[in-house]
């Protein structure tokens, strides 16, 4: 009967969703997706490769996200997306007292990686910044590292969530309940 079946055999079920992983080990020339978790708006964002006014357009689906690239540098990375045959690079620009997210057609910018918030951050006028938002704001913008608690910082995603890329079990229920696990 159903019911020896039940306690003879203790079953878990794990709901699994397909949802994308953030590296905590980023390597260069690799492909992600810059994400944030916008849990102002419970909603996961990713960048487009577009701008939104003075700030990175965003959508929903993993899918819509732009293949981003860490090009290593001196002291860290630039980091970078393809428009056609063309890179074009995320930088921090100053307008006044405004510190802007911009795409560029040449780095102006190094990027290191913050493994503490998994994040990447870069310095300007002595003061760490990084991409994210805050509030419920469905754009990336530019925000200094004391306002990371408050706030939602990007990080990069695997691009194909089908391989969380770490570890040999990347990929399989095993390696992404393992992975779940260590978030």
């Amino acid at each position: 009967s159903i019911d020896k079946i039940a306690t003879s055999f203790p079953a878990r079920f794990y709901k699994v969703e397909a949802k994308s992983y953030f590296t905590k080990t980023p390597a260069v020339e690799t492909a992600y997706k810059l994400g944030i978790d916008q849990a102002g708006l419970e909603k996961n964002l990713f960048f487009t490769g577009e701008m939104n006014g003075y700030y990175g357009a965003t959508v929903e689906e993993h899918t819509g996200g732009v293949d981003m690239f860490l090009e290593a540098t001196e002291g860290g990375y630039n980091l970078y997306f393809m428009a056609g045959e063309a890179k074009k690079y995320i930088t921090i620009v100053i307008s006044g007292k405004y510190k802007n997210f911009t795409i560029a057609d040449a780095p102006a910018n190094v990027w290191t990686f913050d493994a503490t918030n998994n994040t990447l951050v870069s310095e300007l006028e002595g003061t760490t910044y990084y991409l994210g938002t805050y509030g419920t704001y469905n754009t990336v913008s530019v925000s200094s590292i004391d306002k990371i608690e408050t706030s939602y910082p990007a990080r990069l995603y695997v691009a194909d969530p089908a391989t969380s890329g770490s570890g040999s079990a990347a990929g399989t229920i095993a390696g992404i309940l393992e992975e779940a696990a260590d978030l």
